[in-house]
């Protein structure tokens, strides 16, 4: 497939002989990591398995198959069906959505002290307010890092290719194992990047279909924690026993059955050569325009779901003939995104639950999850002066093809998203 109408035009795609080779050097660098970390854990930590995610597990990669990522779930021995969510609530008591603790009921600190002394030493369980609870920084800086560290030594020395080099290095909430291949296959790209971020298993969600279809979706929480987050939008927590709840499984059901179904697999087209555009304009300069440098991979992801919810499910009487009106959408939603200042996440707003028949009931008092909330308002004037200003023409757009009365009013509806409720 090839973008068009672009001056970075080329292969979006890749052979499918390069995508089987990485793809099996992954997968077997993954189970070797995944057995020594099974055999070298920490007393009480148990990892059952990993489980794929992100754009090579969803169809959506682009260019080159270099990076992959997996969740590494996680369990604690004699703390089965102990450990659970509990909410964040601001100064005013609103719930945070998509941020949690972890809190331990049902056992005070002097059983977790003489069950898990090296946990404790390494900071895992915090006594607060009279909870027990997960600190997510003593996970990934004291007990993984620690973890894949030996899985990735135990790599090198049994590995017989001296032009195959692995490595460990922190990409948080990830722990990421780097394949360089220094000659070992020149078929190959020249550095593939695997995350593995841990990952503990809340809950199933048994109740939520869509289109018919039952989902029973694994719902995780993941390590929030990294050494460069503020926080600020969370000022009034901890930000070291912070947790990310993840929607990866209701994702990866929705493009599944996107794949099958010409008018979604459209809007996921365009996805992709938005990301491939995205891709060879960093690849191209080495001061690219700030619009490719602010808005990353998950935020145009969000972007389809929006388009999905509004084009498949609510007005699907609507046009949609094909890849360049998807595109000429994803324009519209980033240009209200980034004028707003506001990206809200799909999954944790009313509209996953319009889509999704028995989606779980969020807090009618919570502040909405706003993906750019960390990005200055500076850089996202910036990023939207980018968009009309290189990525359209770049597209051979032409600014009248904004008057439609179907887009535009889609485009409100979107508008009426990101500034109608209380973000944070």
């Amino acid at each position: 497939m090839y973008v068009f109408n672009l001056y970075l035009s080329g292969d979006i795609d890749f052979p499918r002989k390069q995508w089987a080779k990485s793809r099996k050097l992954v997968e077997g660098v993954m189970d070797l990591v995944l057995g020594v970390l099974r055999s070298e854990s920490f007393e009480g930590i148990r990892i059952d398995s990993y489980i794929r995610q992100g754009s090579s597990r969803e169809g959506l990669k682009v260019v080159e198959p270099n990076e992959f990522d997996a969740m590494l779930e996680f369990h604690i021995e004699g703390l089965e069906g102990r450990i659970s969510e509990e909410s964040i609530l601001d100064q005013y008591s609103r719930h945070v959505s998509g941020f949690c603790f972890m809190k331990i009921d049902g056992v005070d600190m002097a059983y977790i002290r003489k069950r898990y002394p090296r946990l404790v030493q390494r900071g895992l369980f915090l006594e607060q307010d009279g909870r027990i609870r997960l600190s997510s920084k003593s996970l990934y800086e004291s007990i993984f890092k620690s973890m894949v560290d030996k899985a990735t030594d135990q790599i090198r020395a049994s590995n017989d290719h001296q032009n195959l080099v692995i490595t460990r290095k922190d990409n948080p909430p990830a722990v990421n194992v780097q394949i360089r291949n220094n000659g070992f296959d020149p078929t190959l790209p020249a550095v593939i990047d695997i995350d593995f971020v841990p990952a503990f298993r809340l809950r199933v969600d048994e109740t939520t279909t869509y289109e018919g279809t039952p989902l029973n979706c694994p719902i995780h929480a993941v390590c929030k924690w990294s050494p460069q987050e503020s926080f600020k939008a969370l000022e009034f927590v901890d930000s070291e026993i912070v947790w990310n709840v993840k929607t990866t499984g209701y994702e990866i059901h929705i493009l599944d059955v996107a794949r099958n179904d010409t008018r979604k697999s459209i809007i996921f087209t365009a996805l992709r050569i938005v990301k491939t555009y995205f891709t060879k304009t960093k690849r191209a300069s080495s001061s690219p325009p700030p619009l490719v440098k602010i808005v990353k991979s998950y935020h145009l992801k969000q972007i389809a779901f929006y388009i999905l919810y509004y084009l498949c499910h609510v007005h699907q009487n609507y046009e949609l003939g094909g890849v360049r009106r998807a595109l000429l959408y994803f324009i519209d939603f980033l240009e209200v995104a980034l004028e707003t200042k506001r990206l809200p996440h799909f999954f944790f707003s009313e509209k996953a639950a319009e889509m999704l028949p028995g989606y779980p009931a969020m807090p009618p008092r919570r502040l909405h999850y706003n993906q750019f909330r960390r990005i200055p308002n500076e850089a996202l004037d910036q990023a939207k002066h980018s968009l009309l200003n290189h990525m359209a023409v770049d597209f051979s757009f032409r600014f009248e093809e904004g008057c439609d009365t179907e887009r535009n009013s889609i485009k409100q509806k979107f508008r009426s998203v990101a500034t109608s409720k209380d973000y944070f």
